[in-house]
């Protein structure tokens, strides 16, 4: 039985096509296409590229995307109830079995046992007692705060390593999608997006390069975010979304299969 990557590979060989014109069809960069076929996802970083890197190649080849990723799905499911399945094993065969200690013999004690006087001053105990919870507690926030100013911040992943795109604008002259315009007394958010197909998205701090959100839209799904400083929104199949922008139409940045991004700013 075929796995998903040699699938992928047969397709692409069938169709005449190298990694580099596959490269150029989908914008993934020729190693994540290379991983996909090997069946190592492992250093696709994220889970979200993952599914929308295998939609798109497998879409590249004449190949029904949702179809491989069901088999990515079903792939993925499998190894997690082996391993779930595995764990149990691996720890009894660890287990060492349980000896009976000796008993120890009971000796003289070679000194005399310390004898605490009866009576204790209540008021030196709660003393004693506040100094001691004094002492735990600088002790705690000490530790905190050291382990808060060594903590360095988590580098970003470029978005550029992951996918070339097409650079577009949202204009009067996109692609239309015939829907009605918002009424002008309607508040409605900077950005609104509304999926027509399967459709991979991610919206980028283009200041710090962090995502705000990536996920793949189902049809149907709609998502919306003000616009309070500049992003850049990348879209993996661009025929499948609509766009609205300030209350704008919704319009198509693109056909099926197209990778484009988006730079968006705040009003000034």
């Amino acid at each position: 039985m075929q796995t998903i990557g040699e699938k992928i590979n047969a397709a692409r060989q069938a169709k005449g096509l190298t990694l580099e014109a596959v490269q150029e069809m989908t914008k993934i960069r020729k190693r994540y296409l290379e991983a996909i076929e090997a069946g190592d996802f492992s250093i696709i970083p994220g889970e979200v590229y993952i599914k929308g890197f295998i939609v798109n190649f497998a879409n590249a080849v004449d190949l029904d995307g949702q179809a491989i990723l069901g088999e990515y799905y079903s792939l993925k499911k499998e190894k997690e109830l082996q391993l779930s399945a595995e764990e149990p094993d691996t720890a009894s065969s660890k287990a060492s079995p349980v000896k009976e200690l000796p008993k120890l013999q009971q000796k003289t004690p070679l000194l005399n046992p310390i004898k605490l006087p009866v009576s204790i001053n209540p008021i030196r105990l709660v003393g004693f007692s506040l100094i001691l919870v004094l002492l735990v507690g600088g002790f705690l926030a000490w530790t905190h705060r050291s382990s808060s100013e060594k903590q360095t911040p988590v580098a970003a992943i470029p978005i550029n390593e992951l996918i070339e795109s097409d650079e577009v604008q949202y204009s009067d002259g996109g692609v239309d999608a015939s829907t009605e315009p918002e009424p002008s007394n309607v508040n409605v958010a900077d950005l609104r997006l509304r999926a027509t197909e399967d459709v991979w998205i991610a919206l980028i701090n283009r200041a710090t390069g962090r995502e705000i959100e990536a996920k793949i839209l189902k049809p149907g799904e709609t998502r919306e975010w003000p616009i309070h400083h500049p992003m850049v929104l990348r879209i993996g199949n661009s025929g499948g979304l609509l766009v609205s922008i300030r209350g704008g139409e919704f319009k198509y940045l693109g056909i099926s299969g197209q990778v484009v991004s988006l730079n968006l700013s705040p009003t000034e």
